[in-house]
């Protein structure tokens, strides 16, 4: 498993493959679905009454600003990340008066003072990431947090880890059970697990990355949704303090 310094190191060579507006998947179209498919999980009532949210691992600010379209007039979001994605996301959101960019990166000491001080806490497609090491900082972190404050991680969460999802060096797959149980030994009481989407990549890696998979994928997604099938490996699990 890669320390701190590898991660990002990592990160930042994916961002060079990317270019100024770098893709998870180094595919828009593959993107643009995992984008619009997991936004549009959280709803408006998650976040009302919170006026201090911390976006830990933002990248380039995309997610972030999404959410920001969710939160009350007067809340204020944090976004945290490499140093490299945060000049690009000061550049291409400079607009947002509602967002603050900071360089940071799990241990530092910002980060932790704002998280203590946070309404909640936003990861998503950050925490298989972490170090081991890192994760253990951070869930002492969140132990200071205030009763009643609440995380949002979504994540890539199997119930059974997938032989080819373990050994990798720039990350540690838990599964969904793994996951909910180192939170619920650091004090975090879990309010809700939602499923994200349902047939994920699938598509892509069998017939192609398009625009046509693309609104295959979405639509065939949307229809699952319509049956309340539960049935995710991406999940969002919303916990409190």
């Amino acid at each position: 498993m890669l320390d701190e310094q590898g991660a990002q190191n990592y990160w930042g060579q994916q961002i060079q493959k990317g270019g100024i507006e770098p893709c998870h998947y180094l595919n828009k179209w593959q993107d643009k679905y995992a984008f619009e498919i997991r936004t549009s999980v959280f709803n408006r009532c998650d976040f009302e009454g919170l006026k201090k949210i911390v976006d830990i691992g933002c990248g380039v600010g995309d997610y972030t600003t999404k959410l920001s379209e969710l939160i009350d007039s007067d809340a204020h979001i944090v976004g945290y990340d490499f140093l490299f994605n945060i000049e690009i996301a000061r550049k291409k959101h400079s607009h947002f008066k509602n967002i603050t960019f900071k360089e940071g990166s799990v241990p530092n000491s910002d980060l932790e003072r704002d998280i203590e001080s946070a309404d909640a806490v936003v990861m998503t497609t950050v925490y298989t990431h972490l170090t081991p090491v890192s994760r253990e900082v951070l869930m002492g972190y969140f132990k200071k947090m205030r009763a009643g404050a609440k995380m949002f991680i979504l994540e890539y969460f199997p119930e059974v880890v997938p032989e080819f999802q373990k050994n990798q060096g720039h990350k540690v797959v838990e599964s969904s059970k793994e996951a909910q149980t180192r939170f619920k030994n650091h004090g975090l009481k879990i309010l809700e697990v939602r499923p994200v989407n349902y047939i994920d990549s699938f598509l892509f890696f069998r017939w192609g990355k398009n625009w046509f998979v693309y609104f295959v994928t979405k639509w065939a997604d949307k229809l699952i949704r319509l049956f309340k099938h539960k049935h995710s490996k991406y999940k969002l699990i919303i916990l409190e303090r």
